[in-house]
Formats: C-alpha cells, structure tokens, sequence
C-alpha cells in the first residue's frame, strides 16, 4: 500500500520549477511539499522582472514520483479507481486534528488523516486490523480522483481498484533507495500472519481460514521491465524485498501488492470453509468472492429487485460470477467453486439448477472473452446482460417452473 521513495537531492545545483537548492544543501522532500530546513530555494536570475509572479512551489512527493513513470506504468497504478466524493471532501476538510484521526472510506475501511496512522480494515463486526505504512508521515492528499498520498521519509499511495480490494504502492527512486520497505500490521487476538503458497501471504483465524488475502506483488521500472521482487513475513510485518540494486533498471521501479478482504457481514458456506483453508487455495477463494461481489454490485445496477432472486438478476448474476472466474482463474477451478457454492443447506433443487445452469453459460462466455484482447471483463458483463435480456439464461417462471427467459 506503499509508494515508498527517498529523494535525496544530489550536491549539484538542480532548478526546480522556477527555483534552485544551493550547492550542498541535500535534504529530502518532507511531508506533502513542505521541505524542512535543508530546502533553500533561491530565485534564477533569468533576466525577468523582478515584480513578476513568484515561482511555483514544487509539486509533493509523491506528484514528484508519479513525473518519473511512463504512461503506461501510470495506468497501472490509476488502473480504473474513483474516489467517492464524500470521501475526498471528508479527506481533504479533516486537516490534521488528532481528534480526526480516521475517515471511513466505506463500512470496512478506514483511512488515517496523516501517514503515521493506520489504516483499518474491519475482519467483522468486532474485529479489525490495523495497518501502518512504515516510513509515511503528514496529511493525506487526494491524487486526482483516483489515490491518495502521504509525505515523510518514505511517500505513500493507496488506490481502491474494485470493492473489498485496495492496492498500495512502493516507487523505488533510485539505486541509492532501500532494498527493504516495510508495513506494520496490528492484528487481533487468535489472527496470525502467514505466508501463501502463491508468494502472496494472508492473516488468517485461529482454525487457519483467511480473513485478508495479500497477492503476491509485482513490480515494474520505468519502462515497464519486470523487477525482481519478494514478498516476506516477520512476525507482523509485511516486507517488500525489491531486488533493484544491478544497474539493469530505469527508476523509479513501483510495486503493488494488492490486498483482498471480506469485510463484515461475508458470509460462506461450510464446504467453502473447508476448501478455502488450505494456503494453495488463498488466492483462488479471493478472487472468487471478490468477482461474486462485482456480480452482486452489477446486478443490484442492473435490475430490480424483484429479479434479484430466482428472476433474471439472479441468472445475470451466476452467469458473470462464473464469467468472471473463468476469466481470471481458469474454467475448471470455476466450475469447482461454483458447484461448490450451490452445496448451501436448505437450497431448493429447482434453484440449484438453475443457478448451476446460468453457472456453466457464464463459463462459456469466459471462456470465449478470455482470448480477446482489451477489457474482457466488461465483454463477459455485456454477453450476460444481452443473454439475460433476450431470454438466454434460466429463470423460475411464476408458475414456479424452470425454463429460459428475461
């Protein structure tokens, strides 16, 4: 959840936005443009007026990065994240009261006013964890609409790509940067933090089932050439082992990871339970509720509620939750959460079929958009919506009869 950077100034003279730090001086860019003592700037006697405008003031830390990457690395970063209005109001009003120390982003998160809070991200409705990007200091700041930062030693950014998911961001400057970055999480009683066997880790209960997943991160240069990068835990922390130091990269490097939660009121069934214990499993149990939430979001846009149950909703639903897994697991591993969603007690048979049936034609949509180039979610999204429409998908008519329709 990092952009985690230094930018030590070299001892040469460098201009900067109308300004120029004296030979010598050093120093770091402090929290969010504020530049601390070692910041001299002096005017650059270009020959203009002397009443003319004072120059600019640079841009923060983490604007200052952001200048460094390629287009193409900075969509990876922005991806298609929004922040809600609300929230950015709420954010950029607190000022830096201790008394305010948090703003909700949503009901399961919790975003700190200044970096050297924690975030918190609600297990259930009585349990928490807290994370704190190491390094991170002074106020947030909204980037666009799409993140927010944080000053100190070690800049920070956190986007919010999708529900129950939000991603962090370490920008390595230069090869003089650490090698090691660091975030320090505040766990619950019985909550332990544990490796995956995917190179990702997860916090888990105290029977070992998964409360938050963390995906094992990646990590570009500049040019967008693949970093070496690890993944490790000590004790409650998560440590970032970006492997730069080789002279075979442009900077800044950025890396993820991504981290993938419940929240309160998720609910799962026993054989889900089960099956989702086992750490092989961690990342495929995630994307598999994160893309059933999507389907739920989707459908509640989409349809009303009168077909949110055993109606068309319901079938656009199943059809692109199954879509969706396919898409980014694989069809088999779909199909085996999908039947294995369906083993809920007390389920009636017709609407097991039916929902097992809308599974396997939104295995089929994904197995067609998956080899397409370009947003292949959005086209499994639009197939099921035309199939819901014209009457593709199975429904349970009124007379309580299962048969295709819209």
């Amino acid at each position: 959840m990092a952009l985690v950077a230094s930018l030590a100034f070299p001892s040469a003279a460098i201009a900067y936005d109308g300004a120029v730090l004296s030979e010598g001086s050093g120093g770091s860019l402090g929290p969010l443009g504020d530049h601390g003592d070692s910041f001299v700037p002096e005017p650059i006697d270009d020959g203009s007026d002397s009443e003319s405008e004072p120059p600019q003031a640079p841009p923060s830390d983490a604007e200052a990065q952001l200048a460094g990457l390629s287009d193409e690395v900075l969509d990876l970063i922005r991806g298609s994240s929004e922040l809600p209005g609300t929230f950015v109001e709420n954010i950029e009003s607190a000022g830096d009261d201790p008394a305010q120390s948090f703003v909700k982003y949503n009901d399961d998160v919790a975003v700190p006013v200044v970096g050297t809070g924690s975030f918190r991200i609600s297990l259930d409705e009585s349990n928490a964890v807290g994370l704190r990007l190491e390094g991170a200091a002074g106020q947030a700041k909204v980037l666009g609409n799409w993140g927010i930062s944080y000053g100190g030693d070690a800049s920070s950014i956190v986007t919010f790509p999708q529900e129950a998911i939000l991603e962090t961001f370490t920008i390595v400057e230069s090869d003089q940067s650490p090698r090691r970055y660091s975030m320090a999480l505040d766990l619950p009683e019985g909550y332990r933090l544990v490796l995956a066997d995917n190179s990702g880790a997860a916090i888990v209960d105290g029977e070992g089932f998964p409360s938050i997943f963390i995906d094992a991160p990646l990590a570009v240069d500049a040019d967008g050439t693949a970093v070496d990068l690890a993944l490790q835990v000590d004790g409650e922390q998560l440590v970032l082992d970006v492997n730069h130091q080789n002279d075979k990269y442009t900077y800044p490097i950025v890396a993820d990871p991504v981290w993938y939660y419940f929240g309160r009121g998720f609910q799962v069934n026993h054989a889900e339970f089960e099956y989702c214990k086992y750490p092989s499993r961690y990342r495929i149990c995630f994307i598999a509720f994160s893309e059933s939430r999507s389907a739920l979001s989707l459908t509640q846009r989409y349809f009303s509620g009168r077909s949110l149950h055993n109606g068309a909703g319901d079938a656009f639903r199943h059809c692109y939750w199954s879509a969706a897994m396919t898409i980014r697991i694989s069809h088999s591993k779909a199909r085996e959460f999908g039947d294995m969603h369906e083993t809920t007690p007390g389920q009636p048979t017709i609407e097991k079929t039916m929902d097992q049936r809308n599974n396997g034609i939104g295995r089929s949509v994904g197995t067609r958009v998956r080899s397409l180039h370009g947003r292949v979610l959005y086209r499994a999204e639009v197939d099921c919506l035309h199939k819901a429409d014209n009457g593709d998908l199975w429904i349970i008519g009124s007379d309580g009869r299962l048969r295709l329709g819209a």
